[in-house]
Parts: structure tokens; C-alpha cells; sequence
């Protein structure tokens, strides 16, 4: 399924977002990552998703109040009424491009139709674990914005985008 215009407007929330920046109004379905949960839970449980792709062995504790919350990208005992990311349709769909939990959740998102989509707490710098996940992330984006859909990246999400149009006079 591609741009749907009826659904809410989206607002996918990494680890890094500034909880309180982010609004909190029932116009916005809200995702985030499991890290931001256990980071943050007073903030995130506002959350309509939490998704956990990674298996469970080094965080499944604590998890009984948000299981209704669950994405998760496999089928475990204690699991079954979580929420499963379709994770053979998305590779079909987007081929071998998800270095990260937000790429998951970007191309789900694109999957299900969302028409716009909001990026808070992206922190993809190029000295940090997560400068790997960049190229993943802007194929994504590029996925999105070929579709017809509105992505909006908060600028202090730690996105960089390029300040100037190499090339272009200013005013063109």
C-alpha cells in the first residue's frame, strides 16, 4: 500500500528526540524504540508503538505493561499477542536495507500508508554507532519522498542535510 491521506500523520521518535519538543496531541500516531522506552518510560508511554527488533534475551524483563504496545520481528513463547512486523513483505517491498530499528519502522510506516511522517530524535553522525545506519536511512527517505510522502526531519534531530545546493546560486 502506498500515500494514504486519511490516516494520522505519523511521528517516528528515536532514542535521542527531546521528549518535550514533541507533540503530544491525539492528531499524531506516535512510534518509538524500545531503547527510548526503557530510557524515558514516563515520556514514552504516549507511545501508540514500541518496536523491538532485536530478540529478547537482553531486554525481555519489564516488558508485561508495554507488550500491548509491541512490534516485534519475531515469534517467541510469551510474545504471541505482540504486534509482528511483516518482515518478509518489507524485504520483498525495499530489498536488504535495514541496518537499524528506524529504517524498520520508516519502511513499516510506508507499508501501511502513512502519508506523512514526522522524524524526531534521529541521531545518525557519521562518529557515532549509528554513522553506519546513515546510508540505510537516506535510501529510506528517498523511498518516502518517491512515493509521494511528506517526511519532516526536526533540525535538531541530528540529521545532517546538506546547508547549501552545491552548485545553485543562493535566490535561484
Amino acid at each position: 500500500m502506498y500515500y494514504n491521506e486519511t490516516m494520522k500523520p505519523l511521528i517516528i521518535i528515536g532514542r535521542n528526540a527531546d521528549w518535550d519538543a514533541i507533540p503530544k496531541v491525539d492528531a499524531f500516531e506516535r512510534w518509538t524504540v524500545s531503547s527510548a522506552y526503557f530510557d524515558h518510560p514516563k515520556e514514552t508511554a504516549s507511545a501508540d508503538k514500541i518496536f523491538q527488533i532485536h530478540r529478547p534475551s537482553a531486554w525481555e524483563t519489564d516488558i508485561e505493561d508495554i507488550k500491548a504496545k509491541l512490534v516485534i520481528a519475531w515469534d517467541m513463547p510469551r510474545f504471541e499477542d505482540c504486534e509482528r512486523l511483516p518482515v518478509k513483505a518489507l524485504l520483498a517491498d525495499f530489498g536488504p536495507v535495514f541496518p537499524s530499528s528506524v529504517n524498520w519502522m520508516l519502511a513499516y510506516a510506508l507499508y501501511l500508508g502513512y502519508g506523512n511522517i514526522i522524524l524526531e530524535g534521529m541521531d545518525m553522525k557519521h562518529d557515532t554507532e549509528y554513522g553506519a545506519q546513515r546510508d540505510g536511512f537516506f535510501y529510506m527517505l528517498g523511498v518516502a519522498w518517491a512515493r509521494g510522502v511528506k517526511v519532516l526531519i526536526n533540525p535538531t534531530s541530528g540529521v545532517y542535510m546538506a546547508p547549501i545546493i552545491y552548485g545553485v546560486e543562493a535566490g535561484v
